[in-house]
Order: structure tokens, then C-alpha cells, then sequence
């Protein structure tokens, strides 16, 4: 299965190191206030996970599952955001369950931005395996 990489190479990006960070803090805000951090995401807005071909696209549908995949995540850590123009990077990592079952998952999420909004979000690692099936539209 091929994952579409359109949604972020074919986007020009002109947004500054200080506005990407601007809009990240802002974002995260929503998200930790539980506000709906759907309005930071562009109308096509897609999230990858990179591992499993995992696909998402949508605000809303994006906003969901990544509800949904917080609510699957047990502890861990997350590092310093790092920005750069248009571009922000996470790494961080979780338990698949609780107790000496739990498998450590690491991850990091690799954003674009573009027009003010996020554009797409790709996470590299194991993150995926929360995550059972994939909703929304298919990887093509």
C-alpha cells in the first residue's frame, strides 16, 4: 500500500519560524484546554502514520482520532518542539498498556504548515500500533 505524499511536497511554504511556533503554541493550548483544535488544521489537512500506512484526512476526522489516540496512550514523555520555517518536529514516546505488559512506543510527528494552518502531519515510529484500524479515507 502506497501512502499519497502530495499533501505536503507539492505546498509552498511561506510561513516564518516565529509564526509556525506561534500557531504550535496556540494549537497545543486548544488541545491541552480540551478546545476543538480542529480550526489549526487546513481543510485537507492529512495525518500519516508512516510505519503501519495509516491514513486520516480531514479536520474533524484528524481531530477524532488523534482524540482517540491520545485516550490509547499510557505515560511517556514528549521532548522540546523544535521549529523551523513552516516545519515543526516532536519526539516523544508512550506504553502500549499499562504495567509490565506495556511495550515502550517511541514516535516522532513531523508537521507542515502552510496559509496559517496545519497542513500535514506525519509520525514515524510505532505510535501506529495503538491504533487498530485506520478511519477515514485510504492511502492511494
Amino acid at each position: 500500500m502506497a501512502i499519497a505524499w502530495s499533501n505536503y511536497s507539492s505546498r509552498e511554504c511561506h510561513v516564518s519560524v516565529e509564526q509556525t511556533q506561534k500557531i504550535l503554541d496556540r494549537y497545543f493550548d486548544a488541545m491541552g484546554r480540551d478546545e476543538d483544535f480542529s480550526a489549526f488544521f487546513a481543510d485537507d489537512v492529512t495525518w500519516i502514520m508512516v510505519e503501519s500506512e495509516q491514513e486520516v484526512r480531514g479536520p474533524t476526522v484528524v481531530r477524532d482520532y488523534l482524540i482517540e489516540l491520545h485516550g490509547r496512550m499510557v505515560g511517556g514523555e514528549q521532548r522540546s518542539l523544535v521549529v523551523s520555517d513552516g516545519h515543526a518536529y516532536l519526539e516523544g514516546d508512550t506504553m502500549s498498556a499499562p504495567g509490565p505488559a506495556g511495550q515502550r512506543l517511541f514516535y516522532c510527528l513531523v508537521y507542515d504548515l502552510g496559509d496559517d494552518r496545519i497542513t500535514a502531519v506525519r509520525c514515524y515510529g510505532s505510535l501506529g500500533a495503538l491504533m487498530t484500524s485506520t478511519r477515514g479515507e485510504q492511502p492511494q
